[in-house]
């Protein structure tokens, strides 16, 4: 058999057996309660996740951000099982959904395992209607095209810790943006990240600008002096 062949079918094989390429995402709250700490740390250190996932966080100490929460387990039908206090929580959809330090340590894997042999598992966003109300649907729409993800939550990537998934950087993040992300074409996902990416570049523009009017400023005042030192000579 052809030594490049053999690769080719080794390399398909690996892809088939980890789809990467599927977006797994899930809208993560948190807080500053000790499990919230304890789960943030657990996510970011102690996650042995074999495949790459997206959680949006967001921190429900902020009011804003708590308001949100209400209505993502509105949207999802969970209201009347769950309320904002009961982070941490990890929402994937009106079916699928962890709370609590012990059931998200005990079943993370075992879901994004489940999800990753599945195809993926879009995020969750919030439905409005056209009057621009909350949308009703117990359901909640669960992710891809319809919807949005409001506020300004945190992007968490998560990226596999299985060797042989390739990974990529992305500013500081951990999960691979061609591969990883090739799936999100325009999903809510990916209009937060560009949300997000539009903001730092503008907060960075902001940052410069006063140096940039110092610069200019500085070679205004010395070209002015050679002009003045040219005219004196003359």
């Amino acid at each position: 058999m052809d030594v490049r062949y053999a690769l080719f079918v080794i390399a398909a094989t690996l892809i088939a057996a980890y789809p990467v390429s599927a977006e797994i995402c899930g809208i993560y709250f948190s807080g500053s309660c000790p499990d919230c700490k304890i789960i943030d740390n657990y996510i970011a250190n102690e996650s042995n996740l074999t495949a790459n996932i997206t959680l949006v966080r967001y921190d429900i100490s902020n009011p804003e951000n708590a308001e949100i929460a209400r209505m993502f387990l509105e949207q999802y039908g969970l209201s009347e099982e769950y309320s904002i206090n009961d982070v941490p929580f990890i929402l994937f959809s009106a079916e699928h959904h962890l709370s609590g330090n012990d059931e998200i340590k005990e079943c993370l894997q075992h879901k994004v395992e489940q999800f990753a042999e599945e195809g993926g598992n879009p995020c969750p966003v919030i439905i409005k209607t056209a009057g621009g109300a909350q949308g009703s649907e117990g359901g909640g729409g669960g992710g891809g095209e319809k919807g949005e993800i409001p506020g300004e939550p945190d992007i968490v990537d998560i990226a596999a810790k299985n060797p042989s998934i390739p990974m990529g950087i992305e500013e500081g993040e951990s999960a691979g943006e061609d591969k990883v992300r090739e799936t999100e074409k325009e999903s809510p996902l990916k209009k937060l990240r560009e949300k997000k990416k539009a903001k730092k570049a503008a907060e960075n523009v902001k940052n410069v600008l006063p140096y940039a009017y110092l610069a200019f400023l500085g070679a205004v005042i010395v070209a002015s002096f050679i002009i003045y030192k040219k005219k004196s000579a003359s």
